[in-house]
């Protein structure tokens, strides 16, 4: 994620969904010109392929079975 300060990783929540907004605390926009920081919003977009290969269908339905 590019921040003010430079690219920073981000974990995404397990189950998460288009549109879901997450909070990186203290990354935003300098609040009153001190040291205090606002924090930074991030909406998650996902993007689905299409198409599938013929092995990555493999994947999916092993996944599948073992409940993932």
């Amino acid at each position: 994620i590019a921040t003010l300060d430079g690219d920073i990783m981000l974990k995404i929540p397990q189950g998460t969904n288009t549109g879901t907004i997450l909070r990186v605390k203290n990354k935003g926009v300098p609040m009153g010109g001190g040291d205090k920081r606002g924090d930074l919003y991030v909406r998650v977009k996902i993007n689905m392929p299409e198409k599938l290969s013929k092995e990555a269908k493999k994947h999916i339905e092993e996944m599948k079975k073992e409940g993932i």
